[in-house]
């Protein structure tokens, strides 16, 4: 018959055969093994075996990384992970904007400056050169000739600027100098004032007259060309009209120039030693430093006993010490 025996593990009263005594039997509530009472004795209690402790399944690994592992939240929103970064203003944006603007437009105008400099520019000089070379034969110097007497204004410059950097062939000095006197009161500026210095390389004696008529010409430039030609040519008749532009703004270019023509400059030079104007005082002890003889000692130690300008006492200093140095 069924033997009634509880179960160690879930405590269940569990009806085994009676063949199963002293065997190892399964639960069928828990599936927990147990080993059934053996047969005993008639008068002898079974005592129940105590239930065995309830095992715990072991614990299975978790996929999720311990906390430890897990790296902080960064920029979330009400995290309080370290201070929160401060957003650049809209001035700073746009001031580093026109930093990094400003750093390409440094370097782009380097590299375009070197560019020009070192490769462009010799390029253009190179046939400028081929192009404005001073003419070198009889038939350049026809064709030069020609485009001043008949070419547009830019060509007309070209021509008078190449005679200005050419060596004057007598044999046709009086014929270049002519064509450039021409050219003096042209309506192109620029051939003026090429013209003008190109006429201090050709100009003669003949020439003189077309010369001192430019003196008061509007243009500096071929005023400043015509006082160089008449210094050049040493011509007497310019030494007064010479001497009269130390009274203007060309008094730099009239002084150069009577300082070319020699002692022959001297007596209207001590003329304009009593003039107001100190910058005057001073151009003409300049010129009798360099045209002066024994005549200019006496004026000259007169000014220098009566003069309170400065400039004016070291000019005619100078010119005394040059004066008396002479043999």
């Amino acid at each position: 018959m069924p033997i009634p025996t509880p179960c160690p593990g879930c405590g269940k009263t569990c009806n085994v055969p009676e063949t199963a005594r002293g065997k190892k039997v399964r639960c069928a509530q828990c599936q927990h093994v147990f080993t059934v009472a053996p047969e005993v004795a008639e008068g002898e209690e079974i005592q129940e075996a105590a239930p065995a402790p309830r095992r715990r399944p072991p614990p299975q690994k978790s996929l999720i990384p311990p906390k430890s592992l897990i790296p902080p939240p960064r920029d979330r929103p009400g995290d309080d992970v370290g201070p929160p970064k401060k957003r650049p203003s809209v001035i700073s944006r746009e001031i580093q904007a026109g930093l990094v603007v400003l750093g390409f437009t440094v370097i782009l105008s380097i590299f375009s400056f070197v560019g020009y400099r070192y490769f462009l520019m010799p390029m253009v000089l190179d046939v400028a050169k081929g192009r404005d070379a001073p003419p070198k034969t009889e038939a350049e110097l026809t064709q030069v000739l020609e485009t001043l007497k008949t070419g547009d204004g830019n060509s007309r410059a070209h021509a008078a600027d190449r005679l200005a950097r050419t060596e004057p062939a007598e044999a046709r000095r009086a014929e270049v100098a002519q064509a450039l006197v021409a050219r003096l009161k042209d309506d192109h500026g620029a051939t003026r004032d090429n013209a003008a210095r190109a006429l201090a390389v050709w100009a003669t004696r003949d020439q003189v007259p077309a010369l001192l008529d430019v003196l008061d010409h509007e243009s500096g430039n071929v005023r400043a060309a015509a006082m160089d030609a008449l210094g050049r040519l040493k011509e007497q008749r310019a030494v007064a009209p010479l001497a009269l532009r130390l009274l203007q703004n060309d008094r730099k270019h009239a002084s150069a120039a009577l300082q070319q023509m020699g002692p022959a400059a001297e007596p209207e030079m001590l003329k304009y030693l009593g003039e107001k104007d100190p910058a005057v005082r001073v151009e003409v002890c300049r010129v009798l430093k360099r045209v002066g003889t024994r005549e200019s000692v006496a004026p000259l130690e007169a000014l220098l006993a009566a003069e309170r300008d400065q400039s004016v006492q070291v000019a005619a200093r100078d010119a005394l010490t040059a004066i008396k140095s002479r043999p």
